[in-house]
């Protein structure tokens, strides 16, 4: 389960991305740098979690 979580959220970026022509983005461009941000900061720590 963890290691298809940042995978959804890519492909899940990756359609947005393709609507987002139609949408106007200041509010979202900001939830898409958070959801970026919440995936790295999750697989740091799965990665962080491993080595220990």
């Amino acid at each position: 389960m963890p290691d298809q979580l940042p995978i959804f959220t890519y492909l899940g970026l990756y359609k947005f991305g393709k609507e987002k022509s139609k949408i106007k983005l200041n509010r979202n461009k900001i939830i898409i740098f958070i959801i970026i941000f919440a995936a790295l900061v999750y697989i740091a720590n799965i990665y962080i979690s491993c080595l220990i």
